[in-house]
């Protein structure tokens, strides 16, 4: 992964080609892509199918291929903040045995973090096994990340808003995902996302201890539209994450 972060880095801060997906730019569906997000995507590709041969390839901006072990990438989450020069943004690895994550890995390039975690085998940070840390503060804090209509987004907001008076977005769900794995955000309310959005996050939580609880039916790789935004979610410690549920 040495060599992605150094071309995320190195593209971060050039100008960019942008272009856009599913409405055109004045769209609230809109996505942002750059050149670098099919580049990333089919370095990869390459890398992850010749570690395991055989295996299929879910990704964001290439045809899917589904297997019995499945990696599915996100090369650039927060592409926005990537092509605007905002320094929050992850790359997100992920192995799966049918329904299952076996293996995960996020990079953020720009804050040097590296998050992993083998399935049974806890979390790792920057290759140094790792707890969550002890909270600081007594105000929670809740991030959220929400694909969907200027009224389902006001909806998710006010719900937020009954436990804390300052819920965050930081344009990533998987910086959200991995940062409450780490401890350092109480709780994630991931809404309408896609599977490479919430591949990694999921193992990253499991093995962190965190409770996950789906507001969707959870990922099903032989069924799924898998170009579909559809996983809704929350992850947390155990009591927070049910009163989050029943809320939203």
């Amino acid at each position: 992964m040495i060599p992605i972060n150094r071309l995320l880095v190195k593209k971060f801060s050039l100008p960019k080609k942008v272009s856009y997906k599913a409405g055109g730019i004045d769209h609230l569906g809109t996505s942002v892509v750059t050149e670098t997000d099919p580049q990333v995507e089919k370095i990869l590709k390459q890398k992850l199918t010749a570690i395991l041969p055989g295996s299929g390839f879910i990704g964001e901006e290439t045809p899917i291929e589904v297997k019995d072990y499945n990696w599915i990438i996100d090369p650039i989450d927060g592409t926005l903040n990537f092509a605007s020069q905002v320094p929050i943004f992850a790359c997100s690895i992920a192995l799966w045995h049918k329904n299952e994550p076996i293996y995960a890995h996020v990079s953020l390039p720009l804050t040097q973090k590296t998050i992993h975690a083998l399935a049974g085998q806890g979390l790792w940070l920057n290759n140094q096994r790792v707890k969550p840390v002890k909270k600081t503060t007594q105000k929670l804090f809740i991030t959220y990340s929400n694909v969907g209509n200027s009224q389902d987004q006001v909806r998710i907001f006010q719900t937020i808003l009954k436990y804390t008076s300052s819920p965050r977005s930081y344009g990533s769900s998987v910086f959200h995902g991995a940062y409450t794995a780490l401890g350092y955000i109480d709780a994630g309310v991931f809404m309408n996302q896609a599977l490479w959005d919430i591949a990694a996050i999921i193992l990253l939580a499991q093995e962190a201890g965190l409770t996950i609880k789906y507001l969707s039916p959870p990922p099903d790789l032989a069924q799924d539209n898998l170009k579909k935004y559809q996983y809704s979610l929350v992850i947390g410690e155990k009591k927070l994450t049910e009163e989050l549920c029943q809320s939203l």
